[in-house]
């Protein structure tokens, strides 16, 4: 704490010649003589200014004051990015999914049916051949299909070569593209396992000699 000391003393000038004087306050409504120029007058003490305020030590921002200050940058950047997402979210969806081209799903074609091949056929060893009939309709990947030539492991552990036939089809995914898929033809397979054994029945009557 700091204790002001009050002092009996005053000053004052003479009114003439401005000599400054002092003394005691008991000479407060006395009329005294100036030593300098022997004027007489009362003197009239000099007011006291006041002394100024020690400047206040300026404090560090309260944790509570910094912690609010980053929370609310933190929602602001929260609240913009959300906006953003949202925004980027519903251009997309305004703009429909993406079509594919007939090349982009002709390029398609062979790796899909390689790799259904592979799943479909049992003991499989290599492929021999590949080939995709677009049957004069090359846009319209629906009526595609496909046949793989490869060779495979028997039961008895030789090497056999068997045909696949495979079909294309468009479907739509779950983000709503077209995407383009292959199968197992099993009924036109079925067809031509029948045809070829009809074959060879016809072919060991003749051999029999049966006219029929």
């Amino acid at each position: 704490m700091k204790i002001k000391i009050v002092s009996d003393e005053i000053h004052f000038d003479c009114p003439k010649c401005k000599c400054p004087m002092c003394g005691d306050k008991a000479l407060l409504g006395e009329m005294i003589n100036c030593p300098d120029c022997n004027e007489l007058f009362s003197p009239i003490p000099h007011k006291l200014e006041p002394e100024p305020e020690p400047a206040r030590p300026e404090c560090d921002t309260p944790a509570t004051v910094k912690y609010a200050n980053r929370l609310a940058m933190y929602m602001v950047f929260s609240i913009i990015a959300t906006v953003l997402v949202v925004a980027w979210w519903n251009a997309k969806k305004a703009a429909g999914p993406k079509e594919k081209t007939w090349r982009e799903f002709a390029d398609e074609a062979t790796p899909k049916m390689l790799a259904e091949a592979s799943n479909h056929i049992v003991g499989f060893r290599r492929m021999l051949h590949v080939y995709v009939d677009d049957h004069g309709d090359y846009k319209n990947p629906n009526v595609w299909t496909g046949n793989v030539e490869a060779e495979y492991i028997n039961p008895v552990g030789g090497v056999s070569v068997t045909n696949v036939p495979f079909k294309f089809n468009l479907d739509s995914s779950y983000d709503g593209n077209m995407e383009l898929q292959c199968s197992y033809d099993w009924k036109k397979d079925g067809d031509e396992q029948a045809a070829r054994a009809m074959e060879r029945y016809n072919a060991a009557l003749k051999a029999a000699g049966n006219p029929y």
